[in-house]
């Protein structure tokens, strides 16, 4: 870190998150979380795309 950046504070999410991967001690432990927030965020993205779709009337055979 160069001398004129400030360190960043995490915020109560990411203290959050950090405190519950203290607990994971496998590789199929880590495996099993990162499917988990891939399919997580790829079900957000997909809800707010058929939000979009939806409100602009466009369908997609």
């Amino acid at each position: 870190m160069k001398k004129t950046e400030k360190p960043t504070k995490l915020n109560q999410a990411q203290l959050h998150v950090l405190q519950l991967f203290e607990r994971i001690k496998t590789k199929q432990e880590l495996d099993d979380i990162k499917d988990l927030l891939a399919k997580y965020y790829a079900k957000k993205a997909d809800d707010e795309m058929e939000k979009i779709l939806d409100s602009k009337k466009i369908t997609i055979i």
